[in-house]
């Protein structure tokens, strides 16, 4: 297993895509579906109602939150909501900006996330 936090530790294109995969993970994941870890995951998307400025916010807030407790491979990590409207229903689109423990290099992935 590769660890970014180990000194002398190198990135690699694997490791960036172990992080987007934990990333995608979280930000699909409704907090209390995993039984053994109900802290794990968001709910802000799930209970989407209101003002969308005020919910947006609250997305990333709270996806900026559990990235900081559960992913610690990432040292700064910004998150943009961005709603989508389309055929299959609302949906919306969470664009994460972040850099590893290991690297001051910025990294960005785009999560769709259905609700």
């Amino acid at each position: 297993m590769f660890y970014l936090n180990r000194p002398g530790s190198k990135l690699s294109r694997g490791s960036i895509a172990d992080i987007e995969q934990a990333l995608r993970l979280l930000a699909t994941t409704r907090k209390g579906e995993i039984p053994y870890n109900p802290d794990y995951g968001l709910e802000a998307i799930y209970s989407i109602v209101g003002d969308w400025e005020v919910i947006t916010s609250e997305i990333e807030r709270e996806m900026s939150l559990a990235i900081q407790q559960f992913e610690d491979r990432v040292a700064s990590v910004t998150v943009k909501a961005v709603r989508m409207l389309n055929a299959s229903g609302k949906s919306i689109r969470l664009e994460v900006a972040y850099s590893f423990m290991a690297s001051s290099q910025f990294f960005a992935v785009t999560l769709p996330v259905k609700f």
